[in-house]
Order: structure tokens, then sequence, then C-alpha cells
């Protein structure tokens, strides 16, 4: 009875969405007043960078508006810089008391991050792969698409598109690129000659008349 060929491991399409920074921290809020009647901006500032680097493992400069009042419902942007690339945080106002909540709404996409999730989601589907690399360690989360290797074998390139400016991805695994032309003519043909350059051709030789009866 002939036994059905094992299948090799899958070289399909692996989704991963909002397993890089920004990730969404609507549900973060933090107290961004000391009974006054403006936001301390420095204290924002510090509370946002705080969680943005316990996000992503990167440190974060923040800068926040100043002068703003309190008032339920009002909205502000700060800007960061996340390993030099910027971002931008909305801060959203809870109450009338200076309790704020913020969400990231133009991130970054985190190298290290994306590397691990990579790596994890080859291992899930069967296939080892020693080190992902992606190159850049931080890159604005703009859409458009990038690549990252990973030491297998055979060695992997693996596609990463940027979906939106949330850090939403997504990747797949390119083909392996086809095998170099083998040099000279394939085995069996008749080599041709060719005249040098410059050089007229040669004429075709007449034929041998018959020889006499």
């Amino acid at each position: 009875m002939r036994q059905r060929p094992s299948n090799p491991p899958a070289r399909r399409r692996f989704g991963l969405a909002h397993l890089v920074l920004p990730i969404v921290i609507g549900g973060c809020s933090f107290q961004a007043s000391c009974g006054g009647k403006s936001i301390d901006t420095k204290k924002a500032e510090g509370a946002i960078a705080e969680m943005l680097k316990a996000a992503g493992g990167i440190d974060a400069k923040v800068t926040c508006p100043t002068g703003i009042k309190i008032k339920q419902g009002a909205t502000f942007d700060c800007t960061a810089d996340v390993g030099g690339v910027p971002a931008k945080v909305r801060v959203t106002q809870k109450d009338d008391a200076g309790n704020v909540s913020f969400e990231v709404v133009e991130g970054v996409v985190v190298g290290a991050k994306v590397e691990a999730a990579i790596a994890a989601n080859l291992k899930e589907n069967g296939i080892t792969a020693t080190a992902v690399s992606c190159g850049a360690a931080v890159r604005p989360s703009v859409p458009g698409t990038f690549t990252c290797t990973a030491q297998a074998e055979p060695p992997l390139t693996i596609e990463v598109t940027i979906k939106n400016q949330l850090g939403t991805i997504d990747w797949k695994l390119l083909p392996p690129p086809a095998p170099p032309a083998p040099d000279g003519p394939p085995e069996g043909a008749v080599p041709t000659e060719v005249p040098p350059e410059g050089a007229e051709p040669a004429e075709p030789a007449e034929p041998a008349e018959p020889a006499a009866p």
C-alpha cells in the first residue's frame, strides 16, 4: 500500500494585527492636573512617555501644548519622539477634575516586536528560524511594505505590510529566488562559430562537380 507523502511546512500567508506599537491605549487614564484650572503639561508628558515605553520598550520623549483649560470632553494632541520617529497621541479629558485618557493615533512600528511576533508565528506553523531581522529598530507607521529575513534552511524573506497609521500589520513569505541560468550552451548542443567583429561573413562553398564516369 502506497503511503501518501507528508506535507511540507506550509508556506502560506500569516496575519498579524496590533502586536506592534502603537498599541491603542485609550483604556489608560491618569490625573493630569494638580487641582488647578489647567492641564499640568509636564505631568501629562511624563505619564504618556512612561506608558509608551512600557508598550514599546523604547524611550519616548513627549511634548504637549501648554495652557489647556480643564473641560470635560475636550481633546488635545501631543507629539512623541520614539527612537527618533515621530508619533501623535490624542488626549481626551474625562471630567472636570483633570482626569484624562489617551490613545496613539499616528504611531511607529518597533522592529524588535515585529521580529519576535514573526518568529513565534513561523514556529506555530512548523517553520524553525534561528533569528529574524527587520532592519530599522523603529519606523513610522505609514502604509507600505518592508522586508525581514529569517535564518532558516533555506533562508526566508518575509514581506511586511503596514496597513494603517494605527500600526496594524500583516505579512507573507516570499517565494525563494529562481536559480541562476547555467553558463554555456546546454549539454548536447552543437556549438556555432561567431565571426570576429568587423570580419566579412564567409561565402558559402560551391557544390563539387560530380566525377566523370
